[in-house]
């Protein structure tokens, strides 16, 4: 956990294959509760770490990104012990997150044209 959590500390100034390491640290942890948990902070941090790269289109990614991450804590939640409400302070984060940058889904509008 500790080595997976500092893997996303460093997302900022990292490539693909941290992410891809981070995810394959998943598969090692004990639990299905743990797996997701570390899957939504995984998908959260970097969804934070476009929104702040401040590159177009960057907004859409991040909003894609902090969904699935959200997706991944309802899982956590659902098998969260009693009292352990991480996943849903995490969850409430990325909401917080989406409203506050008033972040959305790309839809058919915002959609590039290939090059002909």
């Amino acid at each position: 956990i500790n080595l997976l959590l500092a893997i996303t500390d460093g997302f900022a100034s990292s490539s693909t294959a941290d992410i891809e390491q981070a995810q394959q640290l998943l598969h090692q942890l004990p639990n299905d509760y743990e797996k997701n948990y570390y899957a939504g902070i995984i998908k959260e941090r970097k969804g934070m770490v476009i929104l702040n790269r401040k590159i177009s289109g960057a907004h859409f990614v991040a909003y894609e990104w902090l969904n699935e991450a959200m997706a991944f804590y309802e899982k956590a939640e659902a098998l969260r012990l009693h009292g352990n409400d991480d996943a849903i302070l995490r969850w409430n984060t990325c909401v917080r997150l989406i409203k506050s940058r008033h972040l959305k889904p790309r839809d058919e509008e915002h959609v590039e044209q290939p090059l002909e």
